[in-house]
């Protein structure tokens, strides 16, 4: 779809070439030095945080910027990758998006419920670390699931921990499967507050329930998702990608970051008037001589595009980042508010929660109706005996004995 959009893009000035590999990583790194022998001068990446770090590894000695699209790895860009630019936000940022939400709310004990993979790992650590140091405030519960048997054994710790404001972070096939298995137990309900991340709340997937039920369960769901601008540079998109036959349900947010990645590189081709020279080899000692000066004009492009500004810090980041606060309602995510880095959480819309109600659930359960408790006792010997019973001890054991008038011990 890429290369067709561009290659239909009539104000294009780029050459799209593609390699596609597996999930190992001599399948990544074939294809890395495939594109290299192709000359190419920038590489795009669609792949996970995982794939994106062995693909930097490998065309940063090579000296060839590689621009990520959706790698949201906090612990990916390092001294050793400075030839990583990453167009999506680093899920540092959504942390504090969340974080934000939670404080609006007042919601002073939250659980966490999250995947055992880098994504799930690393994902909620900037949350965790807000929550610890803003006085009043705790992560109450942590949970980490490998597979669904796993999350189903963690959802019903979460029900006996009376959670009632739950952040889930997984990517979307898990996370539909995890909202069901919640919804059998009870914890989908009135009064339980979901926050899911953009994994969720990007997804269109997400919007049709797997086993054929209606998506009103997930009525009431919180989530952040990065946000899109569709303005004028939105609709000119839009008007190109459907005259190649596609359909617009298939757009995710992170698959329009793909398009606006190429869109950013086209633009800053579009500027250069020097002719650069090519690498052709994986093997080529010292890399590509002109990568710096490609990397500093990358660096340097402030575009406009479907997403919003674009530009990037000296750390690889974009310099504006923003989420859509969103809202399932009406089978679909809807927009309720809006986080940026520089200015923080605006709320705009009326909020649903689970149960239909718009009044704010608390933190902590308000009452322990319908709950059941185990009680447990410690019992403790009496601190004194009878003379009979004291007589009946066994040898070695301690008896207390109290003098007792007669009339009390009638």
């Amino acid at each position: 779809s890429i290369a067709e959009y561009a290659a239909d893009d009539t104000s294009s000035r780029i050459q799209i070439v593609t390699e596609e590999f597996n999930k190992t990583m001599r399948s990544i790194i074939d294809a890395c030095c495939r594109l290299v022998e192709k000359g190419v001068v920038v590489v795009i990446s669609d792949s996970s945080s995982t794939q994106t770090a062995i693909q930097a590894d490998i065309l940063t000695p090579m000296k060839i910027p590689l621009i990520s699209a959706g790698a949201t790895d906090p612990f990916l860009p390092s001294v050793k990758r400075n030839f990583l630019l990453r167009m999506s936000p680093s899920d540092t940022y959504q942390s504090r998006a969340i974080f934000d939400i939670i404080k609006f709310y007042e919601w002073e004990k939250i659980s966490i419920l999250a995947s055992s993979d880098s994504y799930g790992l690393h994902g909620l650590l900037e949350l965790q670390r807000l929550m610890a140091q803003e006085i009043g405030y705790s992560v109450k519960n942590v949970f980490f699931f490998r597979n669904l048997s796993g999350a189903i054994e963690a959802l019903h710790g979460l029900k006996s921990a009376l959670a009632r404001i739950i952040v889930l972070n997984c990517v979307a096939s898990r996370g539909k499967e995890v909202l069901e298995a919640a919804r059998d137990i009870g914890l989908l309900s009135k009064g339980v507050v979901w926050i899911v991340t953009d994994a969720i709340a990007a997804s269109p997937e997400f919007e049709h329930a797997s086993d054929g039920v209606s998506v009103s369960p997930w009525d009431g769901l919180l989530g952040v998702r990065p946000a899109i601008d569709r303005g004028p540079a939105y609709d000119i998109f839009e008007k190109i990608y459907l005259q190649l036959d596609r359909n617009l349900d298939e757009l995710t947010t992170y698959r329009l970051m793909t398009f606006e990645t190429v869109a950013f590189v086209d633009s800053t081709l579009a500027g250069l008037e020097k002719k650069y020279s090519q690498v052709t080899s994986c093997s080529m000692p010292g890399g590509w001589k002109d990568g710096k000066a490609m990397l500093s004009a990358l660096r340097n492009t402030d575009y406009t595009g479907i997403t919003g500004r674009t530009n990037f810090t000296k750390a690889g980041q974009r310099g504006r980042v923003s989420y859509d606060v969103v809202n399932f309602a009406g089978g679909t995510f809807q927009r309720v508010g809006v986080w940026h880095n520089s200015s923080g959480l605006a709320m705009a819309g009326s909020v649903k929660f689970i149960g239909g109600g718009k009044s704010v659930p608390p933190a902590s359960a308000s009452n322990l109706i319908g709950q059941h408790l185990r009680l447990g006792i410690l019992p403790e010997g009496p601190f004194s005996y009878l003379k009979a019973d004291c007589e009946a001890m066994p040898a070695g054991v301690d008896c207390a004995l109290i003098w007792l008038p007669g009339w009390l011990t009638i």
